[in-house]
């Protein structure tokens, strides 16, 4: 079925390509063929025209009208074989008639009156070949315009039928011109059960005559010279459609071209991108915290509701960088430049600064901003919050000045303490002298210089913790070898370890180990741990002391077969005023100042401090790292 043509617009024709000649390929003709198979057939036409010539003599004159014969032969060789066959069969048929056929016969003698004749037979027999050669030319002009027609007719529909869209051809009325494969496929219909019916009878919305009423207006609309564009449903798709108007020479609508494309995954992305942001926003305007969001460059696009209730301000005054007039100008300054510093590098902003309410007071916020990027690390836009953390702020103040007012406590404590030390000192060394062999007065005597001692002791730290947390704590720093700090230590504690029952085992390596100290602390640092690993280690216990040279370092290692530490312990030990729940053995009593002074003084000499345990029962390890100096010279 071929289908109904619109005037001036283009149809398709069902003509497959094979059906056409080529353009030297003209039906009944030996267009293609050798040339001796034309020029042997020009021959058999010849000597055929002359065989009938011949078997004709009795009918026709023996002389005279020779050409009955050879017209034919020469026309239907000129037509099948081409103009030069036709031309040797002309020259055969003028010799072949003069020869035979002209007075007198078998010769080539000739009167002027048969020689008149016979030129106006010859000439006939050249027109005849010229004009049907001309013929000839005509009509393979004409099949190869029609093949070319054909081929681009095809080549149309093969274009078509590969657009992944619905395209139709309709003519004014709205019936189907042509139509491609995708609504096909999609309707599940035939293109002959299509074509020449209303266009609105032939897609999706057939069933459905609402949609076929809307479809049919939408046509009436495209014919009147309309371009129409919508979104329709056509079944369980939406298609985004377009018609257009096809026009003549005077302008008048002769067709018109409807396409339409799938947008059904597009409609539905958008509406669940619709939802995300309407969940999105529930989510972002039920934050405890004002949020927004920015553009590249910081020019902020959007708020959330509780920014609006908080500031009373709208869009319009805080769209782009409105935002600044909220801002205590005390901080104004500041704010911006980190705030466009951070934009610059693509990082992290986070900053705490001051903002007006609707009423006019000031709260603090904690203020931050993420960066999103794309898959290129460029940044696409900025996502802040900020929080109101007003309350924390002055919370955070007031543990500030508990904990200034606690340092002052501690330091009029330690030097309040430090004034009775003395003459208790004094009048325990006093009782010792005058004890004249009364063991009660001499154990009460001893027991006073060892508790003034140890009072002494968590004096003296009192204050260096006042004097770390204070800042006025300073190194008197000398280059000397790890040795001497270490005979220092030994001489200082072992009397200690001794009266308790303990064993010092010592190891330090050959050679000297330079280093640039305050002997004074780290005598202090390593007594402190000495003292604790003596503290929490039965009497008869041998504790290590043990020096390594360590890529740098001088490693001192106190190692003691004492309590140990539970796991949870191990991480705070070096803490301020963390210790065990029982402190110690046999009454062995600390505040916990003294691993976490050692900690400090360390970490002031660019040293680290380490402590390991297996766990409760199993001794614990503690290492001072001191760094190497290099030797003089």
């Amino acid at each position: 079925m071929r289908p109904a043509r619109v005037p001036g617009v283009l149809s398709f024709p069902t003509t497959a390509l094979t059906d056409l000649p080529r353009p030297h390929e003209l039906p009944g003709t030996l267009d293609g063929q050798p040339a001796v198979l034309r020029y042997g057939f020009s021959a058999a036409a010849f000597v055929l025209a002359l065989w009938g010539r011949f078997a004709l003599i009795g009918l026709l004159p023996p002389t005279g009208y020779p050409f009955l014969t050879f017209f034919p032969a020469v026309l239907v060789t000129a037509y099948c074989a081409g103009l030069g066959p036709g031309l040797l069969a002309s020259a055969a048929s003028v010799v072949a008639a003069w020869y035979w056929f002209v007075t007198p016969t078998a010769s080539f003698d000739l009167a002027v009156p048969d020689l008149i004749a016979l030129v106006f037979f010859a000439a006939i027999l050249v027109v005849d070949c010229v004009v049907l050669h001309l013929l000839r030319r005509a009509m393979a002009r004409v099949a190869a315009s029609r093949l070319a027609l054909a081929e681009g007719e095809q080549r149309l529909r093969q274009v078509l039928d590969g657009l992944q869209v619905n395209a139709w051809l309709l003519d004014p009325a709205g019936r189907v011109v042509e139509v491609n494969r995708v609504p096909l496929a999609t309707a599940g219909q035939r293109r002959e059960h299509v074509l020449g019916r209303p266009w609105s009878d032939s897609v999706g919305w057939a069933g459905d005559a609402a949609a076929r009423a809307r479809a049919r207006a939408l046509v009436d609309r495209a014919a009147a010279g309309e371009t129409v564009r919508e979104d329709v449903r056509a079944g369980e798709a939406t298609l985004d459609l377009q018609l257009e108007p096809l026009r003549d020479g005077e302008g008048r609508v002769v067709a018109l071209v409807a396409g339409a494309v799938d947008v059904s995954e597009r409609v539905r992305a958008v509406g669940a991108l619709r939802d995300s942001e309407e969940r999105f926003r529930l989510v972002a305007d039920n934050l405890p915290q004002l949020a927004w969001m920015a553009e590249p460059d910081g020019a902020i696009t959007w708020y959330n509701q509780r920014w609006y209730d908080y500031t009373g301000t709208t869009f319009e005054q805080m769209q782009g960088w409105g935002w600044k007039s909220v801002h205590h100008p005390d901080h104004l300054e500041q704010v911006t430049a980190k705030f466009v510093a951070h934009l610059a590098a693509g990082e992290v902003w986070e900053d705490t600064f001051p903002m007006r309410g609707k009423d006019g007071s000031w709260r603090w916020f904690l203020s931050r901003a993420l960066p999103l990027k794309d898959a290129e690390g460029r940044v696409l836009r900025w996502f802040g919050t900020n929080t109101d953390v007003t309350e924390q702020r002055a919370i955070e103040q007031s543990l500030r000045e508990a904990d200034r007012q606690k340092d002052i406590f501690l330091a009029t404590l330690a030097h309040e303490l430090r004034n009775p030390l003395a003459p208790i000192r004094s009048a325990g060394e006093i009782v010792r002298l005058s004890t004249h062999g009364d063991e009660r007065l001499a154990r009460a005597a001893q027991i006073i210089e060892r508790q003034s001692a140890q009072l002494a002791r968590l004096v003296d730290d009192l204050l260096d913790l006042s004097r770390i947390r204070s800042g006025r704590m300073s190194l008197r720093l000398e280059d000397v070898d790890l040795h001497d700090a270490i005979e220092g230590t030994v001489e200082t504690w072992l009397p200690q370890l001794q009266a308790a029952g303990q064993h010092l085992l010592i190891e330090v390596p050959p050679g000297p180990l330079p280093v640039r100290l305050d002997v004074a602390r780290a005598i202090q640092c390593m007594g402190n741990v000495l003292h604790n690993a003596s503290k929490f280690s039965p009497p008869g216990s041998r504790i290590a002391l043990e020096v390594a040279r360590v890529d740098g370092w001088a490693r001192v290692t106190v190692r003691d077969p004492g309590q140990g530490m539970p796991a949870d312990l191990v991480p705070r030990v070096f803490d301020l005023f963390v210790q065990e729940s029982h402190s110690g053995l046999a009454g062995h009593t600390g505040l916990g100042i003294g691993l976490a002074l050692t900690r400090h003084l360390v970490e002031m000499h660019g040293g680290a401090v380490r402590a390991r345990s297996p766990g409760r029962g199993q001794g614990s390890e503690v290492e001072l790292d001191w760094p190497l100096s290099a030797p003089a010279g």
